[in-house]
C-alpha cells in the first residue's frame, strides 16, 4: 500500500502561485492516469473494507429494519414487476395496506441490489450487503468529489473521502437502517453541485442537482430527505454570505469591491428546488395522504419522545474517542458508535482550523466548522432543538440523533482541509520537503485506513437490534401455511436479553414483514405508517406478534380472541417454542421443533366467502400484486365478501363490468354478484399516486422549455455573465 502510494505521488511538486495562494500538492495532469488514480484507489479501499467485515461478520448488513422490514419490501416490489405489475398494494399484512412509500418502489439501485445478490449468491438475502456496497461507494466517490472541487490535492480528498465512507454513521446505519445510509450517500453530491449552483449557475448544473435530489426522495425516507435539504441551504447560503463579505478584490486604482449575489444564479437554485418538488409529487403526495391516516405519524411527536431519543455530549465523545466500549455506556445499544470518524481525522481538525485566518480555504473551514456545530446542538436536547421542534413539520421527524449524520460530514470535511494544510506545509520545507512528504503522507493514509477498517473489523458485532437467529433464506412450510392467514404468538416477557435474541425470534415465528417476504399472509406486520384502521383490527404492529401472559397456557389466551381471529381468515397459529405446549380446542397440532409450535385451525374463513353462506363453496380467490380475482358460481345472487381491509381506493369489475363494492359491518370488502359462473376483479388505485404523475410531467415539460430557452438566449449572446468562482469555492 505504502509503496503504492508513494509512486502514485511521486508527481508532486511545490507549487505556489505569484499572488501568494498555494495551489494544489498533487500535479494534476490531463492523464487518464492521474485523473482516475484516486477515486478507483478510493473504490478498491471501500470494497476491501466491505469484504473484511462480511469475512468476519457473514450478513453484517443484515441486521435490525434491513432483515424484517426492508429486505421482504423490496422483494416483494421485485416480485411485483416480475409479473408485470408497479407495486401499489401489499396483500400479506395488516389484512392489506398500500405500499408505502418507505417500500421505495421507485428506487432503482434498491432492484439492482436484489439482482446482484440473485446474480452472485443464488439467493436474495444478500440484497443489503449490495446496497451497503453500492451506497459506500457512491458516498466516498461523493465526497471525494466534493473535496475535489475545492481544490484540495487528491491524498486529502482520499483521506477525507475514506473517512467518510468508513465512519461509524454509515457503517452502523447500513448495517440497521439501509435507507439512511442510501440517503447520506447523496449529501456530498447534493452539496457539491448546489455550491456549484449557486457560483457558476448552469441549466445543466441545475438539472444535475434536480435529479441527485429526485433518487434523495424516492430512496423512501422523507425525514432524511428534510434534514439534508436544510442543511444543504443552510451551507450554500452560509457560503454565499461568507464569500461576499470577505471578498478582497480590488480594480485598479480604486477602493475594494464587494460583489453582490448573482441574482440569475439565486433563481436557479431556487428554481431546482422548485422542480424537485413537482417531478417528485407522486411521492410527495403519497406520504401527505398516508401520514394523515397514520397511527404514529399524522401528529407532532411529544416532546418528552422526541428529546428522549437526543443525542448527548457524553455519547457523541465516547464514540469519537473509544467506540470499542461495550453497551452499556449508550442509552440505546449502539447509539455512541455512530460519531466515531477516525483517530487522525479528530487530529486533523487542529490545524484545519488554523485555516481561518488563511485565504483561500477559511470560508469554507468557517462554514463547515459551524454546520458541524449546529448540527451537534440540533441532534442533542439544547435550546436550538427546542427552538426547531416548533416549527411545523420537523416536529414529526422522528430520532434527532440521527443529526448525528451532518455533524459528521462537516467535521469529517473540515479534517481534509487540514490534511491538505499538513501536506502543504511539509511540501513548502526547503529542505528535503518532498521526500518527507512522499513518506509523511502514504504512511498518514496507511495509519488512517488501517484505524477505521479495524474499527469494524477487530471490535465485536454491533447494531441498533442484533439478531442472532438464522439468516431467513427459506420458510420449509411456506405451502402449507398459504391457505390463510397468521398470527405470531410470543410471552410478553420473551426480549433480546432473556432469549439473546431479537423480540419475538422472528425467522421462524413469520412475525415483522416475513409473511410478505414468503408470500404468505399475517394480520400483523412492520410498518411506521400504518394506518390507524388497520391498527385498531388486531393492534399488532410492531413485530406483528400476540403476546401473552408467562405461564398461561394457549387455549386460556385465545378463548376470547379465537372467533374473531376466525372471521378474519386466522387459521395459522405459530408459538414461540418457549411457549408452554396445551390443547386448544378447534386447534390441531401441525409442527413442533425447538424453535415452534404450529398449529392449524380449520375453522377459520377463507380469503373469499359468500356472506350468507360462509362454508359454502362456489369462490375461488388468487391474490396478485394489486388485485384480487374472484371465479364464482352460485345458483342464486349473492354478495360475496373479500376478507381484506375495506379501503376507499379500491374498485371491482365483473366481467369486464364496473360494479359498486360496499364496506361489510365487520370492515370486510363486499360485492353483490349474480348467480351463475363469474370473474370478479377487485383492484386497489391510489388517485394521489395519478394527479402526482400528472403533475410530474407537466413539471418536466415546463422544465425542457425553460431549458430550451435558455439555451438559445446564451446562443443569442444575451444571457448575463456568471460571476465566476474564485478557486477553491467549488
Amino acid at each position: 500500500m505504502a509503496l503504492s502510494l508513494e509512486s502514485t505521488f511521486s508527481g508532486w511538486t511545490l507549487l505556489l502561485q505569484k499572488r501568494g495562494r498555494s495551489m494544489s500538492i498533487i500535479d494534476k495532469t490531463d492523464s487518464a492516469i492521474s485523473k482516475w488514480s484516486f477515486p478507483l484507489l478510493l473504490c478498491f479501499l471501500v470494497c476491501c473494507m466491505v469484504a473484511a467485515i462480511e469475512l468476519k461478520f457473514p450478513y453484517f448488513f443484515l441486521q435490525d429494519e434491513n432483515r424484517v422490514q426492508h429486505l421482504p419490501l423490496y422483494f416483494h416490489n421485485l416480485r411485483a414487476l416480475m409479473d408485470g405489475e408497479f407495486p401499489l398494494f401489499n396483500f400479506h399484512q395488516f389484512l392489506g395496506i398500500r405500499v408505502g412509500i418507505q417500500n421505495a418502489a421507485f428506487y432503482p439501485f434498491n432492484y439492482l441490489g436484489l439482482l446482484f445478490s440473485s446474480l452472485f449468491l443464488g439467493h436474495y438475502q444478500g440484497a443489503m450487503e449490495f446496497l451497503a456496497l453500492i451506497h459506500l461507494l457512491i458516498a466516498g466517490l461523493g465526497f471525494f468529489y466534493m473535496l475535489r472541487s475545492f481544490d484540495l490535492g487528491d491524498s486529502s480528498c482520499l483521506f477525507g473521502a475514506f473517512a467518510y465512507a468508513a465512519s461509524g454513521y454509515l457503517v452502523t446505519f447500513g448495517n440497521s437502517w439501509i435507507p439512511v445510509l442510501e440517503c447520506a450517500s447523496y449529501l456530498p453530491w447534493i452539496i457539491m453541485y448546489g455550491i456549484r449552483l449557486s457560483n457558476t449557475g448552469g441549466f445543466a448544473t441545475c438539472m444535475i442537482l434536480v435529479v441527485l435530489r429526485v433518487l434523495l426522495l424516492v430512496v423512501g425516507y422523507p425525514q432524511m430527505y428534510v434534514y439534508i435539504a436544510t442543511f444543504e441551504i443552510i451551507t450554500v447560503f452560509s457560503l454565499m454570505i461568507a464569500n461576499r463579505i470577505s471578498h478582497d478584490a480590488k480594480q485598479e486604482g480604486s477602493e475594494p469591491v464587494k460583489p453582490g449575489f448573482n441574482m440569475r444564479n439565486i433563481r436557479l437554485y431556487i428554481l431546482s428546488h422548485a422542480a424537485t418538488l413537482g417531478i417528485s409529487m407522486p411521492l410527495i403526495l403519497l406520504a401527505f395522504d398516508q401520514t394523515g391516516k397514520s397511527l404514529t405519524r399524522k401528529a407532532a411527536m411529544d416532546w418528552g419522545k422526541y428529546i428522549a431519543e437526543s443525542y448527548n455530549l457524553k455519547l457523541w465523545l465516547n464514540g469519537l474517542v473509544a467506540p470499542f466500549n461495550e453497551a452499556g455506556i449508550s442509552t440505546w445499544n449502539e447509539l455512541h458508535f455512530i460519531s466515531h470518524i477516525g483517530y487522525l481525522t479528530l487530529l486533523c481538525i487542529i490545524p484545519a482550523l488554523l485555516l481561518l485566518s488563511s485565504a483561500p480555504a477559511r470560508n469554507q473551514v468557517l462554514v463547515f466548522t459551524g454546520c458541524a456545530a449546529f448540527a451537534l446542538m440540533w441532534s442533542g436536547d439544547t435550546f436550538v432543538t427546542s427552538l426547531i421542534y416548533y416549527l411545523p413539520l420537523f416536529n414529526k421527524l422522528r430520532l434527532p440523533f440521527k443529526l448525528q449524520l451532518f455533524t459528521s460530514f462537516y467535521m469529517i470535511a473540515v479534517a481534509a482541509f487540514g490534511f491538505d494544510l499538513i501536506s502543504r506545509r511539509l511540501a513548502s520545507l526547503k529542505s528535503g520537503g518532498r521526500n518527507l512528504l512522499q513518506i509523511t503522507v502514504p504512511l498518514l493514509l496507511l495509519l488512517h485506513i488501517l484505524n477505521l477498517v479495524g474499527i469494524h473489523t477487530f471490535s465485536r458485532e454491533y447494531s441498533f437490534t442484533k439478531f442472532v437467529d438464522r439468516v431467513p433464506f427459506d420458510e420449509p412450510l411456506k405451502v402449507d401455511l398459504s391457505d390463510g392467514r397468521i398470527v405470531s404468538i410470543i410471552q410478553k416477557d420473551i426480549n433480546e436479553n432473556s432469549l439473546g435474541k431479537a423480540e419475538g425470534f422472528t425467522t421462524p415465528l413469520i412475525g415483522y414483514d416475513y409473511a410478505t417476504l414468503w408470500g404468505l399472509y399475517h394480520i400483523g406486520g412492520h410498518d411506521s405508517l400504518v394506518p390507524e384502521e388497520n391498527f385498531s383490527v388486531f393492534e399488532v404492529d410492531y413485530d406483528s406478534t400476540f403476546k401473552v401472559r408467562q405461564g398461561s397456557t394457549l387455549d386460556e389466551e385465545l378463548n376470547n380472541s379465537l372467533e374473531y381471529f376466525r372471521l378474519w381468515g386466522v387459521r395459522w397459529y405459530i408459538a414461540d417454542g418457549a411457549f408452554p405446549v396445551s390443547k386448544v380446542a378447534g386447534l390441531k397440532l401441525f409442527s413442533r421443533d425447538a424453535a415452534r409450535t404450529i398449529y392449524y385451525d380449520s375453522g377459520g374463513l377463507p380469503f373469499a366467502f359468500w356472506s350468507d353462506s360462509p362454508a359454502e363453496s362456489g369462490i375461488v380467490s388468487e391474490f396478485s400484486t394489486n388485485s384480487v380475482q374472484l371465479d364464482t358460481n352460485r345458483p342464486s345472487d349473492g354478495v360475496a365478501v373479500l376478507n381484506v381491509l375495506w379501503n376507499p381506493y379500491f374498485s371491482a369489475v365483473i366481467d369486464g363490468e364496473k360494479v359498486k363494492l360496499e364496506k361489510a359491518n365487520s370492515r370486510q370488502i363486499k360485492v353483490s354478484v349474480p348467480s351463475g359462473k363469474h370473474l370478479v376483479r377487485i383492484s386497489y388505485y391510489d388517485p394521489n399516486l395519478i394527479a402526482g404523475m400528472i403533475i410530474s410531467l407537466f413539471t418536466i415539460i415546463a422544465l425542457s422549455g425553460y431549458g430550451y430557452r435558455i439555451r438559445r438566449t446564451d446562443k443569442s449572446g444575451n444571457a448575463p455573465a456568471n460571476n465566476q468562482p474564485t478557486k477553491g469555492s467549488a
